[in-house]
C-alpha cells in the first residue's frame, strides 16, 4: 500500500524517489532553497588601543641625574576588550607589570578603560623615548599604539666673584670696606645644538 501523495511507478513509490532527491510531492524549488541553513553573519567591530606619555619636566641640567617621572595612560576606545596587554619603553624597559598593577592585577583592558601609571628615570642627557602598548582582540588581531616624550638637557652655569672697595687698610683703623658680589644669571643652553 502506498501512502497519500505517492503512486507506484516501476515497482517503487514516486514519493520515496523524490524524498531521496530532497524534495516532496508538490514542493516548489523556492521552498526547497529556503529550507537550507541560513547564511553566517560576520560583524565588524572597532579594535583599538591608545597610549600617551608625559614627563614631569621638559628640561634638566646636564650631568645632574635629575629624577624625571613619566606618566602613562593606556586606554581602550574600541568596541571589544583587549587581552594580553603589554607596555614597553625603549629607555625605561618593560612596563607591563606597572600596567597590570594599576589595572587591578589584570592584563585585560576593558572597553572604555583608561589606566594610568608612572615610572621614574634619572636623566642627565637629552632623551627621547618611545612607549609601545599592544593588545590582542577577539578578532584574532593585534592592535598597537606608540607615544614619545622628550626631555632636553641644558648646560646650567652660575658664576660668582667678589671685590673689595679698597685693598690695603691701616692696622687698627677700623676702615669701612665694601664688598661687592656680582652673581651672574644661570645659563640654560640646549646641548643638542652645540658643535
Amino acid at each position: 500500500v502506498v501512502g497519500a501523495g505517492g503512486r507506484l511507478r516501476g515497482g517503487r513509490a514516486q514519493w520515496v524517489a523524490r524524498a531521496a532527491r530532497g524534495t516532496r510531492p508538490g514542493a516548489s524549488p523556492a521552498s526547497v532553497a529556503g529550507s537550507g541553513t541560513p547564511p553566517a553573519t560576520v560583524t565588524a567591530v572597532s579594535c583599538d588601543i591608545q597610549v600617551t606619555k608625559s614627563a614631569s619636566q621638559a628640561q634638566v641640567c646636564t650631568g645632574s641625574a635629575t629624577k624625571v617621572t613619566y606618566t602613562f595612560h593606556v586606554s581602550n576606545p574600541g568596541d571589544v576588550a583587549l587581552t594580553n596587554v603589554t607596555v614597553t619603553d625603549d629607555v625605561l624597559g618593560d612596563l607591563t607589570a606597572a600596567f597590570v598593577a594599576a589595572n587591578g592585577g589584570s592584563s585585560t583592558l576593558a572597553v572604555g578603560a583608561d589606566i594610568q601609571f608612572t615610572a621614574d628615570h634619572n636623566t642627565s642627557v637629552t632623551t627621547t623615548n618611545t612607549v609601545t602598548a599592544t593588545g590582542d582582540s577577539p578578532a584574532s588581531s593585534t592592535v598597537t599604539a606608540t607615544a614619545t616624550a622628550t626631555v632636553t638637557a641644558l648646560r646650567c652655569v652660575i658664576q660668582v666673584t667678589q671685590s673689595a672697595s679698597q685693598a690695603p687698610v691701616c692696622t687698627g683703623s677700623d676702615t669701612n670696606v665694601t664688598y661687592t658680589f656680582p652673581v651672574s644669571k644661570p645659563v640654560a643652553r640646549d646641548l643638542t645644538k652645540d658643535t
